[in-house]
This record gives structure tokens, sequence and C-alpha cells, in this order.
């Protein structure tokens, strides 16, 4: 008996399960396995119907997915009164040019409170004749071949340097030089990498092509620059010269009269241009000698406020009254 009970009871909750699992209808856009090209419109627009008895709210997720861009989910909240139907948020789109060709799905699902699945479709449908991107694009311009010292600005006496390129996906490239004198010449592109060999000093520009069947042309401009010889640092305070004065200024070992000191070493023997002068023996006012005046105004503006206002105050409560201006006492 109990257990004819148990299995009645299994096949009951089993009935109520599936009656609310039949209680939503999802019905799907009519584009099963269609193609589309440039300047089509894909409509998508799926309605969601409550066949059952009873008011119910319903989760429900919307999302298109691509060959290879991630999906962006749209998840909402519905309520359905019996018999209702709904339509869910429009994904349309239009394609055009670049839109991603391959396979795509549209689906929506819609499920309870824990995240279970009460109602799912889904729809695949093409896109072909469009263009994909090349992505991301990074050039260097090393010193070396192996790029292990990457900048843009080089020495003439180095004699050349290397352009690095770096894609997302194989593609032929093309260059072409412009040299300082504005001359141009093709520059030869092998495994991502080119060689520059200098003619001159002045502003390279390197202007690259990216072609590949099924993708964007993608052009690019890149520069680099060339320096006769490498700049020397000049500093105000700084004398290179002998002159019998170490100038603390100076980057070590740029002054002949430091004998190699370092800076701290300077300061600790007290060599070199003391702070608050000039190389040329201009002597500017210091700090210590800033203080003392300004200690100075303070008190000769202490004395001029005391003649002025204190002083005045206290002669006139030292007067002795006359016998005149003494008060007669009353008997």
């Amino acid at each position: 008996m109990k257990g004819k009970l148990l299995l009645w009871s299994v096949i009951f909750l089993f009935l109520i399960l599936n009656v609310a699992a039949q209680s939503v209808t999802i019905n799907m856009p009519d584009i099963d396995y269609q193609t589309f090209a440039e300047g089509d419109d894909v409509r998508l627009t799926a309605t969601i119907t409550n066949d059952g008895n009873e008011t119910i709210d319903i989760m429900y997720q919307e999302v298109v997915l691509m060959p290879e861009t991630p999906p962006m989910p749209v998840l909402e909240v519905m309520t359905l009164e019996p018999g209702e139907t709904k339509e869910v948020s429009d994904l349309s789109f239009t394609v055009f040019s670049l839109t991603e060709p391959g396979m795509y799905y549209y689906s929506v699902s819609v499920r309870d409170e824990e995240w279970n699945v009460i109602a799912e479709e889904s729809t695949p449908f093409y896109i072909n004749g469009t263009l994909r991107t090349f992505g991301s694009i990074e050039t260097y311009f090393c010193a070396d071949g192996l790029c292990d010292d990457v900048r843009a600005i080089f020495i003439q006496d180095e004699a050349k340097s290397y352009l690095h390129i770096e894609l997302e996906v194989d593609a032929v490239i093309m260059a072409q030089i412009t040299y300082p004198d504005n001359s141009k010449s093709p520059l030869a592109v092998s495994n991502g990498a080119a060689e520059i060999n200098f003619r001159g000093a002045g502003l390279y520009l390197i202007d690259l092509t990216f072609t590949k069947d099924g993708y964007e042309t993608k052009t690019r401009q890149v520069k680099m620059s060339v320096m006769e010889e490498e700049p020397v640092i000049h500093y105000e305070f700084c004398s290179t010269e002998p002159d019998d004065e170490c100038d603390m200024e100076c980057p070590d070992g740029s002054d002949p009269d430091c004998s190699g000191q370092t800076g701290d070493q300077q300061a600790q023997t007290g060599t070199g241009t003391q702070p608050g002068t000039t190389t040329d023996g201009g002597q500017f006012m210091s700090d210590s000698g800033l203080t003392i005046v300004i200690i100075l105004i303070a008190v000769l503006v202490a004395i001029i406020v005391y003649g002025l206002f204190i002083f005045p105050r206290r002669k006139m409560h030292n007067i002795v009254p006359t016998d005149k201006e003494k008060p007669v006492k009353k008997k």
C-alpha cells in the first residue's frame, strides 16, 4: 500500500512539473538557416505566451551567438496573465560591410527563480560577403634584430634600425619608406620585420598596408628619427672648463676641477659652488640673511607701534594732577 502511494506521488509530481514546463511557449522569427548580406535587415524578435491558467512572473534570457565575438546576453523579467503573449527585447540589426561573417544563433530561454530552464528555442542564420578586421596591430622600432633595445630615436653612426610588426592574423604587408630628403623607396618586410638603412639625419616615415582575402585593407604610418650625433646636455650652472672651482651643479665627472668627486663628496669637503651663489662670483641673498632682514623689519614695526600708540597712553596715566586739579574733599 505504501509503495503504491509513493508511486502515485511521484507520478503526480511529474505531471505537475510537466504542466509547468509546457505552460510557456516561445515563438521564434522564421529565419532558420537564412543567409544575409551587406545591407540586409536581420529581424530578431521572439514572443513568449503564457499557456497556463495563472499569472506568472518569469525571467527570460535573449542572446545572439556570433562566430568569434563573445556574446552579450540580455536578461529581463516579465509578468504574463493567462493566455497573454508578449514580445521580447528587439535584437534586430542591419548587416554592414564589417559585420562579422559566419554562422549566428539567436536564442531565447525562459527560466524559473532557481535558473532552471522552463522553455528554450534557438534558430541559426548566416552572414556572408562581409569583411573581417585585423584587430590589434603593434609596431616597434629597435636598434637590434631581436628587438631588445626598443626606441624611436637613433644616431647616424648606428647605420641601421629594425621595424617589428605584430599582427593577430597572417597578412600581406607592403611598406614604403620616405627618407629625410623626401625620396621614397619600397621597404621589404619579411616575417613581420624590416631592416632600415640610414640615409642621413632627419625624420623617416614608413607607410604600411595590410591586406588579406576576406579582410578589410588596413593602412598605418609610423615614424622614427635619426640624429647626427648623440646630444650633449648642457647644465646652466655647470662649467666644464678648468677654473679651480668644483661646481656642485655639474654631473659626476663633467667638471675637471672636481677630480672625480661625487656630489656627496663635494658637499662633505665644501668644494664647489655654494648654494645662493652664481659661477661668476655674484652673491645672492642666503636664507639666513633673509631671515635676519625679516627680524629687523619686525623689530622696527614694533618700535613704531610702541611709539605711536602704547607709549603716549602710558604717559597720560603717569601724570600727577596739580593742586588745582586735585579734587576737594568735602567736610
